[in-house]
């Protein structure tokens, strides 16, 4: 009668420690499979966010190059509603992947004059900005071109 007592109490001792075992070892498999998920997917969002700046800066330097061709040799811009409205909507939609210097940059423009000949025309005076994003650009640019192997 001993020995199937004895018995009894090694099989339910091993019993509970295989499932802490098995508790402990579903954790930190699981653990592990949810850091490799979330590495991926923070990979995914670096390289969306990537391609989100290299599109933002193209469309700020197409912007940027249109009036700079316009009002040449001057530090005061004239830009059209269109132009104010899409460089503002432009960094307004992506400001989490723009450089805080081009933000920066844009928030300390000084608005001249506002002219209506017919339509509206603004008057920018904002150095800082177009080289900041020309020279962003142009860094993007240059990194995006894969190296010769």
């Amino acid at each position: 009668m001993d020995t199937d007592l004895l018995t009894f109490s090694y099989l339910v001792a091993s019993t509970l420690l295989g499932v802490v075992i098995g508790g402990v070892l579903q954790y930190y498999i699981s653990k592990a499979q949810d850091d490799r998920r979330l590495k991926k997917e923070a990979e995914k969002k670096r390289e969306l966010d990537q391609k989100r700046k290299v599109a933002t800066y193209r469309r700020l330097q197409s912007l940027v190059e249109r009036v700079l061709w316009r009002t040449a040799g001057t530090t005061e811009r004239e830009l059209t509603n269109a132009e104010l409205e899409g460089i503002e909507s432009t960094i307004a939609q992506n400001f989490d992947v723009l450089e805080k210097s081009t933000v920066a940059a844009w928030d300390t423009k000084h608005i001249v004059k506002t002219t209506y000949d017919p339509d509206l025309w603004v008057t920018v005076q904002c150095e800082a900005f177009w080289k900041d994003v020309s020279d962003h650009y142009n860094e993007l640019k240059y990194s995006a071109i894969p190296p010769k192997s």
